[in-house]
């Protein structure tokens, strides 16, 4: 007798929308659906629950139904793997408005009662592509929210304040999570964000405090300012390969604050893949929770503030190749002990290690000349580059060094000692002033 591994019913279902026919409705906890578990069956329409896992290639052996269930699902999949054909569950089309835009239509509200929707793919004959700013705002009563493939953008505000959503399933067609799109959905506890996204924008999920993680596919270009920030659980965060900029928080395009992880207290260590050249410009700033991070070789610039204000770390590992590190990439890193540069290092930013009070270490790189203004006219204002760094009592200039550049160690106040390499040719504008403390410098023999 071959072995069951779940409950199932046979009944004729006529209030669920399809014809007087058998049909077999699995129950909701099933996860798996082993070898001839259903060979022969007779029924017409398999009800799949969307936890379906596995389904071995024999298990409805003999059998010819239509698949019914969530769409994107393990069980869709299957079903046209294997020649059944398969109809997602959807809600009416009456339950929402919506308007007609280029290459389809925008769902703008939903006017239904339903715990759980199921937007269809196609509404008046075309397809649903987009969601429409604020079309679910403040539905309090919406658990789940289940997208078509056929969607590309869900706009700004679409979920904002959903309190009860839980669940959501992105489609497999998606590029773009625009500005606070699900911010203060406080029950939602994960989010599978699919190949081919290509940008989440600045708050899409601020204040998300049930949020566990953030694995974004290797394709998302633009992550934007706050995008996560308040996500009080968020404990992992996949770096994509291909992210190149921060998406501002408004429509000018320049970065203000950036604060993606603000209050992300949970996510204490970020591995930077290989092939990664740049990070950018706020990237984890005010990311205090933040001990730890993991530089590729690939590594060529660290933007200006990408680190600015991760209290908590306190080491990292700089590769051989980097190139620059930009203005206050490392400002108010108050127990990062240690800055330890590889000589390909040419440039190094106004306020880089500003307020770092731990620093005690740092090694001067041979490439070193000059600094990489706090501003993009390329003019230098203040230097201050270890501001503030008060247990940096002293700092050795190797040999091979021709020129220190302008404003290099100006207001290292903590400073004592220099030792000067014989090959040094110039000291620059303002490059040690208001050393206060520094009562010698020497040069090596």
């Amino acid at each position: 007798m071959k072995k069951i591994l779940l409950l199932a019913v046979l009944l004729c279902l006529t209030a669920a929308g399809f014809a007087c026919a058998e049909t077999l409705i699995l129950p909701e906890d099933t996860l798996r659906i082993e070898s001839e578990a259903f060979a022969g069956i007779a029924a017409d329409t398999v009800v799949f629950p969307a936890g379906v896992g596995f389904i071995a290639d024999d298990a409805f052996a003999g059998a010819s139904f239509t698949g019914v269930g969530e769409e994107g699902t393990y069980a869709q999949a299957w079903c046209e793997a294997h020649g059944f054909p398969y109809a997602p569950y959807e809600t009416p089309a009456e339950d929402f408005t919506w308007e007609a835009v280029e290459g389809g239509v925008c769902v703008t509200g939903y006017t239904g009662a339903e715990e759980k929707v199921f937007l269809p793919r196609m509404i008046d004959g075309s397809p649903v592509i987009r969601i429409g700013s604020g079309a679910f705002e403040n539905a309090a009563a919406l658990t789940r929210i289940t997208f078509p493939a056929t969607v590309e953008i869900i706009d700004g505000n679409a979920f904002r304040g959903c309190t009860a959503l839980t669940s959501v399933t992105l489609p497999q067609g998606l590029k773009s999570i625009r500005k606070g799109a699900f911010s203060g959905c406080t029950a939602l506890t994960d989010i599978v964000f699919p190949d081919g996204l290509e940008e989440i924008r600045a708050e899409a999920f601020k204040g998300c405090t049930a949020l566990t993680a953030a694995l974004l596919p290797d394709s998302v270009t633009g992550l934007g300012e706050s995008a996560f920030s308040g996500c009080a659980s968020l404990a992992a965060f996949r770096y994509p390969l291909s992210l190149d900029h921060v998406v501002s928080l408004y429509d000018n395009g320049n970065v203000y604050d950036g604060k993606i992880f603000l209050g992300c207290d949970l996510l204490p260590a970020i591995t930077v893949p290989e092939g990664v050249t740049v990070i950018p410009e706020m990237m984890f700033r005010g990311c205090t929770g933040l001990t730890s991070v993991t530089l590729p070789s690939t590594l060529k610039s660290i933007r200006k503030a990408a680190f600015e204000g991760c209290t908590a770390l306190t080491d990292i590992v700089f590769p051989d190749g980097l190139e620059e590190i930009r203005a206050e990439a490392f400002k108010g890193c108050t127990a990062l002990t240690a800055a330890l540069l590889p000589d390909s290092v040419t440039g190094l930013g106004e306020g880089a290690f500003s307020g770092c009070a731990s620093l005690a270490a740092f090694r001067y790189p041979l490439s070193l000349d000059h600094v990489v203004s706090l501003y993009d006219n390329g003019s230098l204002y203040d230097g201050k580059i270890f501001l503030g760094c008060d247990l940096l009592p002293v700092i050795t200039v190797p040999e091979g060094i021709t020129v220190i550049p302008s404003y290099m160690f100006r207001g290292c106040t903590g400073l004592t000692s220099v030792t000067l390499p014989a090959t040094l040719k110039s000291i620059r504008k303002a490059a040690f002033e208001g050393c206060t403390a520094l009562t010698s410098s020497e040069e090596a023999e």
